[in-house]
């Protein structure tokens, strides 16, 4: 009876040892933090081992025309287009003791985006009259991170995240506000775990 309780103990301190010693090198953010205007992410990463992975950044906006009239006055168009989105994938190459810096961007949209969403021409008001200038975010809505290892595309590490601000900061006029310089002024963007 003692001799089988003792195979029973070291039995249990064996799997106890190998499911700690897992979980210890299971991969995870030491750090991370997104920023804005093209949404991105940028964190550090422990515990890849050294195989190689790859990281895809998938994101929803809402966006919106930026319209000018005959006078060079800006506004926002009034229907916004949602989740316009633009996955990019970044090699994750390993580096010290499986750590690795994970960074990727999200782009704007394009104003050839515009064009594939439905109805383009209500964005403007008195569409013929006034020209759409460019597309901007308003805010940035959600986000997913996802790390598979490149050959077997096995899934390491996935966390989908909701999103608020980012985008063109405007007047309450709903005019986009520009610096000294002339650039758009670009809201702060948060992004917590969903």
């Amino acid at each position: 009876m003692r001799r089988t309780a003792r195979i029973l103990a070291v039995a249990l301190a064996l799997v106890l040892m190998t499911t700690t010693a897992a979980y210890g090198g299971k991969f995870h953010f030491k750090s991370s933090f997104f920023s804005s205007g093209s949404l991105t992410f940028e964190g550090v990463g422990v515990g890849l081992g050294n195989t190689e992975y790859f990281a895809t950044l998938d994101a929803k906006a809402t966006v919106r025309a930026l319209c000018v009239n005959g006078y060079g006055q800006e506004v926002l168009g009034k229907n916004a287009i949602k989740n316009v989105s633009g996955p990019q994938d970044q090699i994750v190459q390993t580096e010290d003791r499986g750590k690795t810096l994970v960074s990727l961007t999200v782009e704007e949209p394009a104003i050839e985006d515009l064009y594939k969403a439905p109805k383009p021409w209500n964005e403007c008001p008195y569409y013929g009259y006034w020209s759409i200038n460019e597309i901007v975010v308003t805010e940035w809505t959600s986000a997913k991170l996802v790390i598979k290892e490149l050959g077997t595309h096995d899934l390491l590490y996935g966390q989908s995240f909701e999103c608020s601000g980012g985008g063109v900061k405007v007047d309450h006029y709903g005019h986009p506000v520009r610096d000294e310089s002339g650039e758009l002024v670009i809201k702060p963007v948060s992004c917590t775990e969903a």
